[in-house]
């Protein structure tokens, strides 16, 4: 307001600046995205939807040089090495979810007993394999629950909950597959899902369950309905074809020295 108490000046208000241009600050954590073709940073944020196990190996990526974009929090860096030669570095995760008017939505926490492991580009590649695994786990859920409803005729299929109920319980189980990167060896096979490890086990009930919490199967039709929607979360392999061969097949020499064609 002007001082005579009758006009205005109208102006921007205030000028924020840009992410490149905030100092960083010891609590934040930066990550990579991918946009196209293009890598850019940008901050991690929290989501009542999704866990912060599901971002541990964003958490834990330690600034190498000066062109890194992607780095854990300041505070994690420089107090990783009173944890070497322990079993791990005990971390407390938190943030404020805002609105766009900055008021407070709500508030998520995890505490969570980090392998040093972790800290190794292996092991971060080994965790986020395992995240990426039950993201697929999640998807193939969703795309039962719709096969089911088809068969059932429903036109709106209850997807979100059983996805609720699928990420909840793995939610209370994110242990398992920290147990899996402080020890390798317990991935008895290549990939997650073909193991016998703690988190494909892990992964592997919670999709059954929360597809039977969400499809109830007692009447001939809805058992029929199960069975449409079992066979999109387990998905048989598709064999390899075999290769034709157009070679002939080669012939025999007998005792006498004379060749003999085999029968067609």
């Amino acid at each position: 307001l002007a001082e005579d108490g009758k006009h205005v000046r109208i102006n921007q208000g205030f000028k924020y600046p840009e992410f490149d241009e905030i100092e960083p600050e010891s609590s934040m954590t930066t990550t990579v995205w991918k946009v196209k073709d293009k890598e850019e940073p940008r901050l991690l944020r929290a989501s009542t939807d999704r866990g912060i196990w599901r971002d541990l190996h964003a958490l834990t990526v330690l600034r190498k040089s000066e062109q890194s974009i992607s780095e854990a929090p300041l505070i994690i860096q420089s107090h990783l090495n009173q944890f070497v030669g322990t079993d791990g570095m005990p971390i407390w995760c938190g943030e404020l979810i805002k609105a766009k008017d900055a008021k407070i939505l709500d508030a998520v926490e995890s505490t969570f007993h980090l392998p040093l492991t972790l800290f190794e580009e292996d092991g971060r590649r080994l965790y986020d394999e395992g995240v990426q695994y039950a993201s697929y786990r999640s998807k193939l859920l969703g795309d039962a629950v719709k096969a089911y409803g088809k068969t059932m005729s429903i036109d709106k299929p209850d997807t979100s909950s059983a996805l609720r109920h699928y990420w909840h319980r793995l939610d209370q189980q994110s242990e398992k597959l920290l147990e899996v990167i402080q020890n390798s060896k317990l991935l008895d096979k290549e990939k997650f899902g073909r193991s016998s490890d703690p988190w494909s086990r892990a992964v592997h009930r919670a999709s059954v369950r929360a597809y039977d919490a969400t499809c109830p199967r007692s009447t001939p039709r809805q058992i029929q309905a199960y069975a449409a929607g079992l066979s999109k979360l387990f998905p048989k392999k598709k064999k390899a074809a075999a290769k034709k061969t157009s070679a002939k097949p080669k012939p025999q020499i007998n005792s006498n020295n004379s060749q003999q064609e085999l029968p067609l």
